[in-house]
């Protein structure tokens, strides 16, 4: 059962949602239990498709930390900036890399 309400009033829907969340997670955990999943595959996947989405969300943070419309007067130098697009250019290499071996 989700509190409604507190000593400092009643809890906002986004600390409900958080609330669901954090625990449909070990619900998740404790299903994955029950069927025949290898652990160390389900790792090494979960590792693989986190390393093929870093890519856009590494240029999608690296074009907005340059915004100031974004970030105001916390605007990443171009020092950083060049860092990050050298690290979203090998990630992304790394990433195609890993595809074509697959193929080739």
């Amino acid at each position: 059962m989700i509190a409604t309400g507190g000593p400092t009033g009643p809890i906002s829907p986004r600390l409900q949602r958080n609330s669901r969340v954090s625990r449909a997670g070990p619900a998740v955990g404790i299903g994955l239990n029950a069927v025949a999943i290898d652990p160390i595959k389900a790792l090494f996947w979960s590792a693989l498709i986190n390393g093929v989405v870093a890519v856009p969300n590494m240029a999608l943070n690296t074009v907005l930390s340059r915004r100031r419309a974004v970030v105001g007067e916390f605007r990443l130098p171009r020092r950083l900036t060049a860092l990050g697009w050298a690290a979203t250019g090998f990630m992304a290499l790394i990433a195609v890399a890993m595809v074509w071996t697959w193929f080739a």
